[in-house]
Parts: structure tokens; sequence; C-alpha cells
């Protein structure tokens, strides 16, 4: 009860804040709208940056944080085309590529999450403080990447016992697992 409440209050804030959007400026509109983000407020930030939009279209920091409020209110696929139309405006937005990532990890698409989190890591400085954290989240990706690869049927061949298999020829038998440079997988991915 006290959810539905709760929710009832922040439709009425969000319609009431919607009817002050149409004066103020770009800058004030903006203002409150990532002060509602902040709070939590995901449909009335939602509203107001819709209606920064109807008269700004190209304003790429409204698409992305639009993206953040629609992914909060559950609705990360409107929000993937809103981070690609922002993505067209500013290729290199770090808040944008990241948020491409976390949204394409959460609708499962883990190429698509890898190749944006890669890309956001390979543009951070050296000394920044979140490349380890973000190196971790990439190595849990490659993980579960693996883990599908490893569990699609028929994927990979039964291996055969190798001293078996081998000729009598006496030369040594050679087993394990190889890996390739993470240079030639990033080339890979690009011909995908």
């Amino acid at each position: 009860m006290a959810g539905l409440l709760v929710n009832l209050v922040n439709r009425l804030r969000a319609r009431l804040t919607l009817r002050e959007d149409a004066s103020g400026t770009l800058q004030e509109r903006v203002q409150r709208a990532d002060a509602a983000l902040k709070d939590f407020r995901f449909l009335e930030a939602e509203q107001i940056y819709r209606s920064v939009l109807r008269d700004h279209p190209l304003h790429a920091r409204a698409q992305t944080n639009l993206a953040i409020s629609l992914s909060g209110s559950g609705r990360t696929a409107e929000a993937v085309a809103l981070l690609e139309q922002a993505l067209r405006l500013d290729p290199d937005d770090p808040k944008a590529i990241a948020l491409m990532g976390a949204a394409q990890f959460q609708l499962g698409n883990l190429q698509e999450a890898r190749g944006h989190l890669r890309r956001l890591l390979e543009s951070m400085p050296p000394d920044q403080p979140q490349r380890e954290a973000l190196r971790d989240v990439l190595a849990r990706i490659d993980s579960q990447i693996d883990a599908q690869i490893d569990a699609t049927p028929g994927r990979r061949a039964a291996t055969p016992d190798p001293v078996a298999a081998a000729p009598a020829t006496g030369a040594a038998i050679i087993t394990g697992r190889g890996e390739l440079d993470p240079a030639l997988d990033r080339k890979s991915t690009r011909l995908n």
C-alpha cells in the first residue's frame, strides 16, 4: 500500500513539474531533471528530459540522462535506443559509452557490452582509479561468454584421449589450453 501511495505522489509531482517545465531556461530545466534523477524520481526526470528534448532534440546529455531514468524504471530497451542516438551525437562521451555497456549487459548482450566497456577502458587515462574495477567487470563478462560457449550444444567436439589417438612414433604429446592475445581478439571482433 505504501508503495502505491509513493507511486501516486511521484506521478502527481511529475505532472506538476511538467507544467512548470514549459518555462525556464534550458539550463534550469536540465538542472531540475538532474536533481530528480539524483533522487531516483525516474518518472519526473523522464518527463523533464523529454520536454528538453522536444525543444532541443540534439541535446546529448539530456538523451543520456533520459536513458538513465528509463533504465531505472526498468525500460532498458528504450534506454538503448536513446543511448544509440546520444552516441551518434557524441561518440566519445564516456558516460554514454559506460551506460550502453551496462544496458547491453542487462539485456544479456554480452559481446556488445564487452565491446563498449573495452572501448571505455581504452579511453581512460592510465592513472584513473576506475580502470581496475572495469578490468574486473570485463573479466567477469569474458567468463560468462566462455561459459555460454562451453554450454552451447555441438559447439565443441569431445576431446579424444591424446594417448590413445597418438601414433606409435614416440613423439611427445602436448595437451592444454591456449589463449589468444587480446589484440588478436579485438581484431576478430571487428571482423564479425
